[in-house]
């Protein structure tokens, strides 16, 4: 109608919902022992209009036992003998995936589905998820990769399909559509899709597992799925971790097509040996795991973009990772006791289109250190010809002195060589960042310069900021 104000109507509070329920479903719900299990229906119908409607109007006048099995049905995403809700609620949704343009509209929305109920989704995952599996025809390098993801989350949250994070970086997914795309994606797709269980076809392409959600929190030692592309393994709740889980029990050798891997809150002390089966996989994505060893990730031939966060327990990346001659993106964030980055190493991987190495490793060396523990040097950028993204913090301010050439096509970049950032927070919305903490005598080199030429956000600490 092209108005000129967007009002989005919200989901309806507790109290609104169990009003409007009540008024489809009739004072039966009143009932002593009717009214909890009403209760957890309306919960599951999180506030949604539609859903609230249609459900109570299809429970209208039934027994006790229809209602039970009406919340198993919600909870499963698995509507297939409750018709009401498939036909009103269920299928005007899938009218809307069924409507969008591209099937990689289709599969970044199926991907979202694969994250908890309630979960933020940070935008940046699902890039790379997506670039991981391949799934934007003509996107031959991770920032067109990047752009396009956010273009295409416009796109569905214009349809209301997403909903907006706790930040414009982050997206969510309403419960009841996250059940929709749970079925399509494993009724429709014929398996394509399973969630929250490893109890599904050998056929299956996407699998997320929740652990909390499995029986005595045990994986099978052997699991043989030959299409998985795409394997998440979540943790919602750190605080409360199955005890007896151990991810080493996994065996990948049965899964050689995967070309994603996805671990999430695992309390790990090493990755599985059998990581080195995984000869396609592309994505490596480590988020709060207390592994502390990960040599084994230098045998992932394959492998383009690694992915390491908040893995305190990380004290060195080993040298062998410098023999992955097809990574394109290193992120190392938030690994407080990573100290040791061994040299050679950022120099070897001449591929690398993204560096992030950030509120971990700071100690960079020196332009021709010969020291015999060598740590990473800032020359070692020199050699990474197809940067478009840099992000590193430096312990010694003095190190902005040195000449330095970086690559021609570095686009966004965040610089710090300050002992805290004040500016942090507020610099967040840009893509080029720098701030210096500079000492009275140190002459900026031209690196710096250049840089600070096109900077969004630049900070000036310290006597010598003048």
């Amino acid at each position: 109608m092209e108005a000129d104000k967007f009002i989005e109507i919200q989901v309806l509070d507790k109290k609104e919902a169990w009003t409007l329920f009540r008024e489809k479903s009739g004072d039966c719900i009143d009932d002593l022992y009717l009214r909890p299990i009403a209760e957890e229906v309306v919960a599951e119908c999180k506030g949604l209009p539609i859903a609230l409607a249609t459900v109570g109007k299809a429970l209208q006048k039934k027994n006790i036992k229809s209602w039970k099995d009406a919340l198993l049905q919600l909870r499963g995403a698995n509507p297939t003998n409750f018709p009401q809700v498939l036909e009103n609620v269920y299928m005007p949704l899938k009218l809307s995936y069924d409507f969008l343009e591209t099937e990689s509209e289709k599969s970044l929305f199926l991907l979202c589905c694969l994250f908890p109920e309630d979960y933020n989704i940070r935008i940046e995952d699902l890039a790379l998820l997506s670039f991981g599996l391949g799934m934007f025809k003509g996107i031959n390098n991770i920032e067109d990769g990047r752009n396009r993801t956010y273009h295409l989350l416009e796109r569905l949250r214009s349809r209301f399909l997403l909903m907006t994070g706790r930040n414009e970086h982050e997206v969510k997914m309403h419960d009841v559509v996250r059940d929709v795309a749970i079925f399509i994606g494993s009724e429709e797709k014929q398996g394509f899709l399973n969630v929250c269980s490893m109890d599904s076809s050998r056929n299956c392409n996407w699998m997320s597992v929740e652990i909390s959600n499995i029986a005595n929190a045990k994986l099978p030692v052997g699991l043989d799925f030959p299409n998985l592309r795409l394997l998440m393994i979540l943790n919602s709740n750190y605080s409360e971790f199955p005890e007896g889980f151990d991810v080493n029990d996994i065996c990948f050798k049965g899964m050689e097509e995967l070309t994603v891997l996805y671990f999430s809150n695992q309390r790990i002390k090493s990755l599985p040996s059998s990581l080195e089966f995984l000869k396609k996989l592309k994505k490596l994505h480590l988020k709060y795991c207390e592994v502390k060893d990960i040599s084994v990730v230098g045998e992932l031939a394959s492998l383009e973009i690694l992915h390491v966060w908040r893995c305190n327990k990380i004290e060195e990346l080993p040298a062998n990772v410098g023999g992955l001659k097809f990574l394109r993106l290193l992120e190392l964030r938030d690994c407080e006791k990573l100290e040791r980055i061994v040299a050679g190493v950022i120099s070897s991987l001449v591929g690398l289109e993204e560096l992030k190495i950030v509120d971990c490793f700071n100690k960079w060396e020196a332009k021709g250190n010969v020291s015999e523990e060598r740590n990473a040097s800032l020359s070692e950028l020199e050699s990474l010809s197809n940067l478009t993204c840099l992000e590193i913090d430096i312990s010694d301010p003095n190190l902005v002195a040195q000449e330095i050439l970086l690559s021609k096509q570095l686009r966004r970049y965040q610089i710090r060589a300050c002992e805290m950032d004040p500016f942090l927070f507020d610099g967040m919305k840009h893509e080029r960042r720098i701030t210096l903490q500079l000492a009275r005598d140190v002459t900026v080199g031209n690196w710096i310069r250049r840089l600070g030429k096109n900077t969004q956000s630049l900070a000036l600490l310290g006597d010598g900021s003048n």
